[in-house]
């Protein structure tokens, strides 16, 4: 295998790789007793999700949180990045009781904690602040298992990953939580370029300059050079900076000191470190997750890949759940292509990347799999670019976008999640071929009675090197779970995908439940296109006599589907005012607090844009209306024009902040019901 390592793309895959292995070696012992998982597996040096029955891919705050966070550099400049920058982000992006969290409570969870905070207009960094949740709140591990994202857009660049580690940090975080998390990603900046950890240590320890973390550095340095065995290392761990001395739910202290052993015992050898990082108990997703990421990038691809089914077991699947839940069903590549978009917006140093499904580092499947042939990641079997694929005749792939399960079971992080693509958009591809080959374009949904149906484009002649695309037909809102293409072959053709991609606006229409869902038993589970939408609340839910009933008992009760891919388009629904402060239809939404929205408050009718804490009346008239009136409402928005038409009357306006989002409604402290949803891309 050719040598990665000097590539920055290729660096961060598998620093993004090795954080998602440890994290899913990690996850199923959390909470575990350090004796229970040695009596139990001695070492874990393999996934352990079916003996203690879970699943190998779940959702995990440590990559939720940490692929979603750094997401405030698309928006706002890394130099000039704050920590309230980062803490009016998270008010976009998390959905109180449901996303990133564990919601453990006010002064317990510190997460939690700084949420209420923020919530509360205790903006950062004083919401994480000692002074505010005490030392111990201030000082748990949430600031370490969320950091990497940091050092990884920043390899090669340690003042860098420190300065935006630290200000990421103190939104939640305080004391030596901050700094420790800070040396992680200076860490992680350092080992791109200097492989020898000791060494790498210290460069560390240089450029944060912090005493009482640089001594627990020296001192792991001292105890695991005069130790052989990490159980050694471990049990002086334990005894002399166990979490009773540091008192709280998940201290830093003592999952640093093991991150330190990790490093410092594993032999230069990838498995063993975040073996070790599981095997010794305590925050074993976090501290393996964190071990891996560091790992990845000093050891590269090589280092990972010695253990290939690590990767091949889970086939690059990784959920990041947050309040933009169209992007949540992700995998490794896509989501690395994301950070080094965003380094390239600071560095300039590495290419852009516009495809949604690209395979363009070493390994990459981004998810794709294949039922009846043989599918290899990137350069695996060949030079060129591309997944591999071997097709048996009839041959196919396909990835699922949107996880469906009838049985699905809660793994302590809730699953919020939408369908990224939608009837009407393009599914474009482009393939590398020896010969042309007729296929199909798919995708998969689950229709009104349960049942997962398949959906095929017409036959289609790809030929070498040359962008084929199908529109997918306009239907009902079914939610689509899978695309992929199918091939009509007679021999066994060797293919390779050089993309895979999907784009433009939809035209779907949801009806009223029953004729969505003729089968549907009031009070019963509710159909999975009504699952399809994200909530806010814990109220809204399908309505049988019309579609959707949406209710807040607080202030921005939202349900809503949709992302940013959505452009220029209208929508159109009934709406019936039941009782509330104010209700509506939201458009061009990107997160919790930030879209438009016409909305009925007080007899009026008005057009209003929220940006984070400001919400600003855009248009506004005067419009008398009673409780289950049905107005029958049009939104549309091209460009700059927001044109809404309601009951026979008009409001119009231009804007230029928003220019794409998904739609939805708004109610707050009432309900609204709605009949019917159709929206229809310009």
């Amino acid at each position: 295998m050719r040598q990665l390592t000097d590539r920055i793309e290729d660096a961060i895959y598998a620093g993004v790789l090795g954080k998602t292995i440890g994290v899913y070696l990690g996850r199923p012992v959390e909470g575990w007793s350090y004796k229970r998982i040695r009596d139990t597996f001695d070492e874990v040096k393999s996934y352990v999700h079916n003996q203690v029955g879970s699943k190998i891919v779940e959702v995990d705050d440590d990559l939720s949180g940490t692929f979603t966070f750094i997401n405030v550099l698309k928006e706002i400049d890394a130099s000039e990045c704050t920590s309230k920058d980062i803490g009016d982000f998270w008010l976009n992006e998390i959905i109180e009781h449901k996303t990133i969290f564990w919601w453990g409570g006010y002064y317990r969870s510190t997460e939690h904690t700084a949420y209420l905070n923020l919530v509360n207009g205790i903006d950062a960094p004083k919401s994480g602040a000692i002074e505010t949740n005490g030392k111990v709140c201030a000082e748990q591990i949430g600031s370490q298992i969320f950091i990497d994202g940091w050092g990884l857009i920043h390899l090669g660049h340690p003042e860098s990953a420190k300065k935006n580690a630290i200000a990421a940090a103190q939104v939640s975080h305080d004391g030596i939580a901050v700094k420790m998390a800070a040396f992680i990603a200076i860490l992680e900046a350092i080992v791109y370029e200097e492989k020898d950890i000791k060494k790498a240590l210290k460069k560390a320890c240089v450029i944060l300059d912090e005493t009482d973390v640089t001594n627990y550095v020296d001192e792991m340095i001292d105890v695991c050079s005069k130790n052989t065995s990490w159980r050694e290392v471990r049990d002086y761990i334990e005894t002399t900076h166990n979490y009773e001395r540091y008192k709280g739910n998940c201290p830093i202290v003592t999952n640093f000191l093991a991150i330190l052993m990790s490093l410092l015992m594993n032999d230069n050898d990838f498995l063993n470190a975040i073996s070790i990082a599981t095997s010794c108990g305590w925050d074993t997703d976090c501290n393996a997750g964190n071990v891996g990421c560091i790992e990845g990038i000093r050891l590269g691809l090589e280092g990972i890949y010695k253990y290939d089914y690590l990767k091949n077991e889970f086939n690059e699947k990784v959920y990041v759940v947050n309040a933009e839940s169209a992007e949540v069903n992700q995998d490794v590549t896509s989501i690395t292509c994301n950070l080094l978009n965003i380094r390239n917006k600071i560095y300039h140093d590495c290419k852009e990347y516009d495809k949604k499904y690209s395979f363009d580092f070493y390994g990459s499947t981004n998810g794709f799999y294949s039922e009846d042939s043989c599918c290899f990641g990137s350069y695996m079997e060949v030079k060129q670019k591309g997944l591999y694929v071997e097709l048996t005749e009839n041959g196919s792939i396909k990835r699922d976008i949107y996880y469906y399960d009838k049985n699905q079971e809660s793994s302590g992080y809730e699953l919020v999640q939408s369908p990224p693509i939608f009837p009407g958009q393009w599914l474009e591809t482009k393939l590398i071929l020896n010969e042309k080959i007729h296929g199909k374009f798919f995708v998969e949904i689950v229709n009104g009675e349960e049942k997962i149906e398949r959906i095929k484009s017409e036959s289609l002649l790809f030929e070498n090197d040359v962008t084929t695309r199908w529109r997918i037909p306009s239907n009902k809102g079914y939610p689509i779970i899978s695309v992929g293409l199918e091939f009509e072959n007679k021999v066994q053709e060797t293919i390779i995908v050089d993309y895979v991609t999907y784009y433009g606006n939809p035209n779907v229409k949801y009806e009223t439940t029953f004729e969505m869902s003729p089968n549907y038993l009031t009070g019963h589970a509710a159909p999975t296109w009504y699952k399809a939408f994200t909530t806010t609340t814990n109220e809204s839910a399908v309505d049988h006599l019309s579609t959707f009933c949406v209710s807040s008992t607080k202030e921005n009760g939202l349900l809503y589907i949709g992302n940013r891919e959505w452009k220029d388009y209208s929508c159109i629904s009934t709406l019936i005012p039941v009782r509330s402060k104010s209700s509506g239809i939201i458009f061009r939404m990107q997160g919790l607090r930030k879209y438009y929205a016409f909305i009925l408050e007080e007899n009026q009718a008005k057009i209003i844009k929220v940006l984070n804490k400001k919400t600003e009346v855009l248009v506004a008239k005067e419009f008398i209306f009673d409780e289950y009136d049905e107005i029958l409402t049009c939104v549309q928005v091209v460009g700059n024009l927001i044109n809404v038409s309601y009951n026979n009357q008009e409001l119009c306006c231009h804007d230029d902040d928003l220019e794409s989002g998904g739609c939805g409604f708004v109610v707050s402290v009432g309900t609204m019901m709605v009949k019917g949803l159709e929206i229809v891309g310009e």
